[in-house]
């Protein structure tokens, strides 16, 4: 009944209740791939190693391993078997619903053809027909709708597939895992998956999640050399599908797809079937609890109709076939709603399509219906609730705080004494590195004429990735300093224009500036440019920050000095005064690879090098960035190579770099850089520096740090904290270069000399503060989770409207003067808490906590994350977690809804989630939210509507079985109702947009507000349903008395010649009896009929009024709403077919009229019942008539 979609290629093996493989059906394969020496590697893989230094290895050429691959074919698992197309629709046959109409379509077949001689079998022949079509209609729909679902949930599949770094022809590039072939080198770090089977050739603290294959829980810190006889445990392989949590490494692909460890296993001990979900329990809960109830039912129905015929002769003759069809096969039917498999699935189906325009992907669709329950998201700050592009804001070095304008504008930045060791201490601790962008159109060569100048680097940018490779070198101003190369220009056009630039190449909005360029090419020379200044600027780019201005070559004196000669595009040339020729290439070309540093001798044709883009964390970039204008990062490194990294832990909350100094250094000691959270790092200080002097850190700059932190990070900014430390020689001499790593916990973390301190900022997404809102009107609690620092998380927090209608404890104290101290925690709605207090938390100190509506916790640990998951799930909160990294997998999977980041999240993150943000927006969560409140609305109206007309069939069927009177309906008009009027519009109800106050209410009790409770089932049967079963009966009593029958005259109607009217005296033969019988069946039967149709618009809403939400809005219930009336006049007005239904148009007009009064009624009633529910929702009223 429910689609399911998995992630992954292949199937995963039989595993006991813990996900670990089964100690029988662990894989029994030869594996001798571990055991082989690196020569081995080379000759049974025909690939070649740099065994010198296995690092520098180039790997495969792109031709062989294109060539394998068409040899070998694709990395991927052979899926498991897809259900043919035949099996997979006679499982939609073999639902409980459609077995009890087989059944009942088979019995009808047999009446027929044993009793042909009956006057009235051909009816049976007829149920039997109308029966067969149903049960196919329904079931082709299903597998139709059920096909559609699965269709949208694999396009976000095909979108979650993963890439692998190769390293290929020496070069290194992302490919499809699918396109990896034996011998290919791959690069592996922390949050990925292991694409392949590998050979670990390079491992830096490298370790890897093996518990799916051994049990074992810990992760396996991997090694170079076999360590075990058994490959399954040897630590120098790497396991496809095996999740990376710790570390980087390389390893050669030694297998791929089937041969795989996985692929063994897949291919022994087959694949697992998933549990039911709630929402498919339920449904499947009422399918099995109506069966069982119709059956009952039908049976002692049956049972009175036979004894009271055969046994008192009562009511006809005793004909067990005639009562099985009347009664048996219809009290049967008319209990059973045959099109809810089609609606669920038509539900799942359109709620498919609608998260997939909210790029939203659940692994398992009805796991939406959970999420519409949740009662607190606990959200990621950066990324998701931000638009994690960070940029650097302000810098603290020397005691002084400077805002990044200021250093841009003010140019000499080597006048501070201690700015470039936080340039040196960013540009060395930073896990970003350049790569090639694949995606930069090519530039053709360029001719530079170097008579004063040589090409030395080349310089490209990206300015759509939000970064700047290159920076020309320093050059000599006017006066004869040296100055910077951004500084001269910023402080010549300051002059120029009387004003510092008013934005940043800092600032997002300097990357605007890029397509304005392109739009509009310069035709300015130098010479005229420094005699109009900005007059001669085009006035696209008048607003754009000096830098960008003089980059792109327009701006007068703002070139690369004066006199001096340099290309600014593609086919310009540049003579000795400086002029700048016509043709002048745009800024997206001159950016490619334009400016260089320059010296030396004559013209040559310049090659330009590929475009660059940097990769990395957000907030490395930022720094990468900040840094790289005023000191080349490639050069920085160079100078400084890497010995050995501890990179960023979330728990400790730093990272620390261990590098060898420039050799012409007179002092070799090895630097130690440490990064990270301020107070952390500042822990481990005893100095600072002072204009490039190291001074003893004492109270009064503890206490100025104190202030400049909380002030800075009270804006809402990310502060990282910088210090350095010299290693002694005697303890760390150069011989011990290549072991930091055995000796890591040897390296001092004390002693170190503060630095300075870099701000980044990193605004709130657009839609976030009202995403928020919406969550709090639903009832929703939103928490802040983050690693930031306390300060930082309030403001931002206070951005987002996290903390907006309640009070903290200093607010409270601000305006009451009150010691805060002194404040109860009753009195306080709204609380930053460091996680760090949470460890000395009791029972009690949690419930207090956690009762306040307005809750973030800053300087988060994934423990942390864990710790407050399960305690929110122990006070029966349906807690939806968000998170990205991998250590954030045991939270994701403790909470009833993880949510991982499709874009930024880890692909342990993304496995161990239920459902995954493409787009990584915290907005995206919301509307996940709404999908699955709909949902549950949409099921919960279609079961309604659908229950609420079997109450008037049982009414037609009984008042013949007890009080011996003609039916209201005959069969076929009953069958009619069920099997094809009804169907259309209940189906329709998938369609239906969500109402207006969805996400104003409070969030379902999934112990109380079950899909079918009580308060349905009253409604369906004891209120709508009996308005109908009235105005049904009064319809039908009110024909027999126009044509001068009471009530008291109908028993024994219709049933033998020349009936006497008791109240008349008027004596009717049985073909007149018929006639008004037929009648009053035709007007019970149109009755009910628009009844529905009036009750379907009714039952569009459960809270908002029906003018309100829209009458005929929904296309597809017009469509079924026509349909239904379709159905019902063919059947009543079109010769033969009315006579097969007993049906009788020729009556009065008036006779269809009925349907006023029970549609007034239910419109009245259900209007009344909403109203009283929306005033008074806590009431006992709206307990028991709410559904």
């Amino acid at each position: 009944m429910v689609a399911e979609v998995e992630l992954g290629k292949g199937g995963a093996p039989a595993t006991n209740g813990n996900g670990t493989i089964k100690e029988e059906e662990k894989p029994k394969v030869e594996y001798a791939e571990h055991t082989w020496s690196y020569e081995e590697l080379e000759s049974k893989l025909a690939i070649k190693l740099d065994t010198a230094q296995l690092s520098k290895s180039s790997g495969l050429t792109v031709a062989d391993a294109k060539k394998r691959l068409e040899e070998n074919g694709p990395n991927a698992l052979t899926p498991p078997p897809v259900t043919p197309w035949f099996l997979a629709l006679l499982a939609k046959f073999l639902d409980p619903f459609m077995i009890l109409l087989e059944i009942a379509a088979v019995l009808c077949f047999i009446l027929f053809a044993t009793n042909k001689k009956a006057p009235d079998n051909i009816i049976n022949l007829y149920i039997g027909i109308v029966l067969v079509v149903v049960v196919c209609l329904t079931s082709f729909l299903s597998y139709y709708q059920e096909g559609q679902s699965a269709k949208v949930m694999n396009s976000f599949k095909g979108m979650m597939s993963e890439n692998a770094r190769v390293r290929r022809g020496g070069k290194e590039a992302d490919v499809p895992s699918e396109d990896l072939v034996l011998g290919d080198l791959v690069i592996i770090e922390s949050g990925k998956r292991v694409p392949a089977d590998l050979r670990i050739i390079l491992s830096d603290s490298l370790k890897v999640e093996n518990s799916s294959f051994t049990g074992e829980p810990e992760p396996v810190e991997l090694q170079l050399d076999q360590t075990d006889d058994e490959a399954l445990h040897s630590k120098n392989l790497a396991f496809n599908s095996a999740m990376v949590v710790e570390g980087n490494g390389i390893g050669v692909v030694v297998r791929t797809g089937d041969n795989t460890m996985i692929g063994s296993i897949a291919s022994l001990v087959g694949v697992t079937k998933g549990g039911k979900s709630t929402l498919e329990a339920e449904v499947v809960g009422f399918v099995h609890f109506i069966t069982k109830f119709a059956v009952a039912s039908a049976l002692v129905f049956y049972a009175i109709a036979l004894i009271k015929t055969c046994a008192f002769k009562i009511g006809g003759e005793c004909n067990y076939i005639k009562t099985f069809i009347d009664v048996f096969i219809v009290v049967l039917i008319a209990n059973v709603p045959e099109g809810l498999p089609a609606t669920v699935t038509s539900c799942l189906t359109v709620c498919a399509q609608n998260l997939a325009k909210r790029h939203v992907f659940v692994k398992r669709l009805d796991c939406v219906e959970t999420l519409g329950s949740c009662t607190v998201v606990a959200s990621d700050k950066t990324g998701t609730l931000t638009q994690n592009k960070m940029t650097v804001s302000h810098l603290w070095v020397d005691g002084r705080t400077r805002t990044t304008e200021f250093i841009t504008r003010e140019g000499n930045v080597n006048q501070w004494g201690s700015f470039n060791e936080i340039v040196i201490a960013g540009s060395l601790c930073n896990m970003c590195k350049y790569e090639v962008d694949q995606t930069a159109p090519a530039v053709v060569p360029n001719t530079i004429d170097r008579s004063q100048y040589t090409l030395r680097g080349n310089s490209n940018a990206t300015m759509n990735s939000y970064t700047l490779s290159r920076r020309p070198t320093s050059v000599v101003g006017p006066t004869g300093s040296q100055m910077t190369y951004q500084g001269t220009l910023a402080r010549r056009q300051s002059n120029a224009q009387g004003q510092g630039p008013k934005s940043t190449i800092l600032n997002p909005s300097f990357f605007d500036g890029a397509a304005a360029l392109e739009a509009g090419t310069a035709h300015t020379d130098a010479a005229a440019g420094a005699a109009a200044g900005d007059a001669a600027l085009p006035s696209n780019m008048a607003a754009l920050p000096n830098i960008v201005r003089q980059l792109s070559g327009v701006s007068g004196q703002g070139t690369v000095g004066r006199n001096s000669q340099a290309s600014t595009g593609r086919n310009s040339t540049a003579g000795q005064g400086g002029t700048v020729g016509k043709n002048q290439g745009t800024f997206n070309r001159l950016v490619q690879g334009t400016f260089g540093r320059l010296s030396g001798a004559s013209a040559l044709t310049m090659a330009e090098a590929p475009a660059r883009i940097v990769v990395g964390n957000p907030s490395d970039k930022a720094v990468f960035t900040f840094c790289n204008l005023f000191k080349e990062i490639d050069e920085t490194r160079e100078e400084y190579p890497q010995l050995y990294i501890i990179p960023f832990n979330s728990r400790l909350k730093w990272m620390k770099t261990i590098h060898k100094p420039p050799p012409t250094k007179a002092d070799q000691r090895r630097l130690v850089i440490l990064k990270g959270a301020p107070e952390i790092v500042l822990k481990s200080c005893t100095h600072h520096l002072l204009k490039g002097q190291e001074v003893p850190i004492d109270a009064e700059y503890t206490k100025r740090f104190e202030e400049v932190y909380k002030e800075i990070a009270g804006q809402g900014e990310r502060v990282l904290g910088f210090a350095r430390k010299y290693l002694s020689l005697t303890d760390f001499p150069p011989s011990v270069d290549d072991n930091y790593k055995e000796i890591e916990d040897k390296v001092p973390h004390e002693g170190f000399t503060f630095v300075g301190l870099i701000s980044l900022i990193d605004p709130p997404k657009n839609g976030v503060p009202d995403a928020v809102i919406r969550c709090k009107n639903a009832g929703i609690r939103v928490m802040m989770i983050t690693g930031d620092h306390p300060l930082t998380a309030e403001a931002i927090a206070k951005k987002v409207n996290i903390i907006r209608d309640y009070s903290m404890r200093q607010d409270i104290a601000l305006e009451t003067g009150e010691v805060p101290e002194e404040i109860t925690e009753d009195r306080i709605g709204a609380a930053v808490i460091l996680c760090k207090e949470l460890e000395n938390y009791t029972e009690d100190d949690w419930n207090v906590l956690l009762d306040k509506p307005e809750l973030v916790f800053a300087r988060a640990s994934p423990q942390d994350k864990l710790e407050i998951c399960r305690h929110l799930r122990a006070r029966d909160e349906v807690v939806a977690m968000t998170g990205d990294g991998v250590n954030d997998s045991p939270a994701l999977k403790n909470a009833d809804i993880g949510i991982a980041m499709g874009i930024g999240g880890t692909e342990v993150a993304k496995s161990a989630a239920n459902v995954v943000l493409m787009d990584d927006d915290f907005c995206s969560i919301v509307n996940g939210i709404e999908e699955g409140r709909v949902l549950f609305d949409n099921l919960t109206k279609t079961i309604a509507y659908t229950l609420t007309h079997l109450l008037p069939e049982l009414v037609a069927v009984l008042i013949n079985i007890c009080f011996t009177i003609p039916p209201g309906m005959s069969s076929l008009m009953i069958l009619s109702i069920d099997l094809l009027s009804e169907q259309p519009p209940a189906i329709s109800f998938a369609w239906e947009k969500s109402e207006s106050n969805v996400m104003d209410r409070p969030p379902r009790n999934r112990k109380v507000d079950r899909l079918v409770r009580p308060s349905m089932l009253s409604y369906a049967y004891v209120q709508a349903g009996l308005i109908e079963a009235a105005a049904c009966l009064l319809a039908y009593f009110v024909v027999f008395w126009t044509n001068g029958v009471m009530p008291t005259d109908l028993f024994q109607f219709g049933v033998n010649e020349d009936f006497t009217v008791t109240s008349s005296g008027i004596i009717l033969t049985l073909d007149e009896q018929t006639r008004i019988v037929n009648m009053a069946m035709t007007a019970f039967y149109a009755t009910l009929i628009l009844c529905q149709f009036v009750h379907v618009f009714v039952i569009k809403t459960r809270f908002v009024p029906m003018l309100e939400h829209g009458i005929f809005n929904n296309s597809m219930m017009n469509y079924g709403v026509m349909v239904e009336l379709g159905i019902m006049i063919a059947i009543i007005f079109i010769p033969s077919l009315n006579t097969a239904f007993s049906a009788n148009g020729d009556q009065p007009f008036e006779f269809f009229l009925f349907f006023l009064v029970g549609g007034a009624l239910l419109i009245g009633w259900g209007e009344l019942r909403k109203f009283l529910i929306r005033t008074y929702p806590t009431s006992g009223f709206a307990n028991a008539f709410a559904f």
